[in-house]
Formats: structure tokens, sequence, C-alpha cells
């Protein structure tokens, strides 16, 4: 079944690993898959990972993705959320597709380096909390990791999200950012900072609620792939949050 248009859900992902290609794809060379006698860690719910050598569904390779489910010892397949970003226009295409493990690259997340770190953040989180746009796109065309974690463990997506910084949160997705990436000690996720504020529950320092900032940063993130149910380390969902700050045309949102 459909849960927004352009992607399937649960048990309605396509199961593309290993499967027989088309004829014009079998003749396309398929990307380079996870190197062979390596023995791959489990991958868990919320990890970034790419996609590779898959000769069926040869546009996915290369392609950025979170794991949805553990491994399906059945199977032996994961359940993975594939973003497509850049030629498909504005918003990505997301496809829920069934993968080997051989077909996936665990992409670890990486915390900033010490060095490169001024007034207790690199200068992408600054910014991103600031919502200074062209910082963080300059920051983004050096090569920094779209998804990198402050010292905090949280990365820039989930700083301009819990600031409303709509601009920002669309600049990091369409450059990579994972929506569904957890904090490294609560793991909450930029939805759940995206929820936090509220009327019962005001951004301070000055305590002015931006309703629609805040809106067009969660729907953002819905667009983007990010999942409404995911629940933190105390077993939290955006929803709760959002409820807690009296939040209810972001509430809404959420289902």
């Amino acid at each position: 079944t459909l849960s927004r248009e352009g992607h399937s859900e649960g048990d309605g992902a396509v199961d593309v690993s290993d499967t027989a290609a088309p004829a014009a794809a079998a003749e396309a060379p398929a990307a380079a898959a996870a190197p062979s006698g390596i023995k791959l860690p489990a991958l868990k719910p919320q990890d970034r990972v790419r996609v590779c050598g898959l000769v069926a569904r040869p546009e996915l390779n290369d392609e950025m993705g979170t794991v949805l489910t553990p491994l399906d010892a059945a199977s032996g397949r994961y359940c993975v959320r594939v973003r497509r970003l850049g030629e498909h226009g504005p918003q990505p295409l997301l496809d829920d597709v069934k993968l080997k493990a051989h077909n996936l690259i665990p992409m670890p997340l990486r915390v900033v380096s010490k060095a490169d770190v001024r007034d207790g953040f690199h200068p992408i989180h600054d910014a991103a909390i600031q919502g200074r746009v062209s910082e963080v796109d300059h920051e983004l065309s050096k090569g920094v990791d779209p998804d990198l974690l402050d010292e905090d463990g949280w990365s820039p997506l989930m700083r301009a999200s819990l600031w409303a910084q709509c601009e920002v949160v669309q600049l990091l997705l369409q450059h990579g950012a994972t929506p569904d990436a957890p904090a490294r000690k609560t793991h909450s996720t930029a939805l759940h900072f995206a929820c936090m504020h509220g009327p019962r529950r005001p951004p301070p320092p000055h305590g002015f609620y931006d309703v629609m900032r805040h809106v067009l940063t969660v729907e953002t993130l819905l667009a983007y792939g990010a999942q409404p149910g995911l629940g933190n380390a105390k077993g939290e969902t955006a929803a709760m949050w959002a409820r807690q700050a009296g939040a209810t045309k972001v509430l809404a949102l959420l289902g």
C-alpha cells in the first residue's frame, strides 16, 4: 500500500535484490557491490546506507537510504527507504525496497573533529541554528557531510529543525541529509525536534512560536521520508512531543 504518493511502505516494499533484470537493464553495468568475503555488520533501523550493485533497479545505485526494519531472517533482506534526489523536481522520489546486505554499504555518521569546532560548533551547525542559508550552502559545497554530528551528537538537520529554520532544512535534505538519523544520546530525530516547541512550550529566549515555519519544517521532513512513528530512547514519538507542546497544526500532519 502507498503511505504517501510515490513510495510504498512496510509489507508493500518491493523486493529488488537478485531479481531477474529486464532485458534493457541486464545489459547495463551494475554499480560496484560491497566487497565480497568481508563480513558486514548487521544493520539496524535508522542506519544510513548507500545502495550498490543492483541490476534490476540500476537507478537506485549510489543513492542514499535509511534502513526501515531489521534483517528478515527468512528472506535475508532489509527493508530500506531509498531517496532519489535532484532530477525529479523539488521533492525526492521515495522507494521502499527489500535489499540483501551485499547491496547496501553502511555509511556510519561521523562526529565532528575537535579541530573543526569553533565556540562549541562546526560552522555548519552554527549556521543551521541561525538560519544562515548561504553559509550552510557554502559548507556543503566544500564537501561537509550534511549528516555531520556535533559534539552533542546532533546533525545540522536536527539543529535547524528545532528552530524551524525551514529554508535550511530544505537545503540540507536536498543535499542528502538523513531525515531519520537519531541523535547520539536520546535517539530523537529531526522530526522530534521540529515538534518540540508550541504554544505551551514556546522557543526561548523570546517565547515567540511561529506556527507556519514549524508546519513547513515538519511538512518538508515528511516529504523527504521522515517516519512519524519512530520512538526515541524513551519511546516518545514526535506526535507525543507536539501534543505536549500544544502544536495542534503540526500534530495534524503526523496522522
